[in-house]
């Protein structure tokens, strides 16, 4: 339930990224898979948690994900804010190196 509008992310201009096309992934399982990424870092948690309930599964208003996540509404802004920083992040670091999406699911234990 990425957006409530899907339309934007059909037209969005990451669907011609370097890291969609290569992947053979769709824009909403990239960003999923970035999310979950999130866990793999200090604090990703909370992050990952904050970006879950608001982006996939989708909450109507921040207030109510705060509230799901039993934070207060300051608390919840800094780590969604944070979560989707730290995202954006993720995705320009793999989109200009070229490695494409490495997450926990893709490796194989050895």
């Amino acid at each position: 339930m990425l957006s409530r509008k899907p339309a934007l992310l059909k037209n969005s201009p990451l669907n011609r990224s370097r890291l969609v096309v290569g992947s053979g992934r769709s824009l909403p399982e990239v960003l999923a898979a970035v999310a979950d990424g999130l866990l793999d870092e200090r604090s990703g948690g909370k992050r990952h948690r904050a970006v879950t309930v608001m982006y996939f599964i989708w909450a109507p208003t921040q207030e109510m994900a705060a509230e799901r996540l039993e934070l207060p509404f300051s608390t919840y802004r800094r780590h969604l804010v944070s979560g989707v920083e730290r995202m954006i992040d993720l995705l320009w670091q793999q989109e200009l190196r070229g490695t494409g999406l490495s997450t926990k699911a893709d490796q194989k234990p050895s």
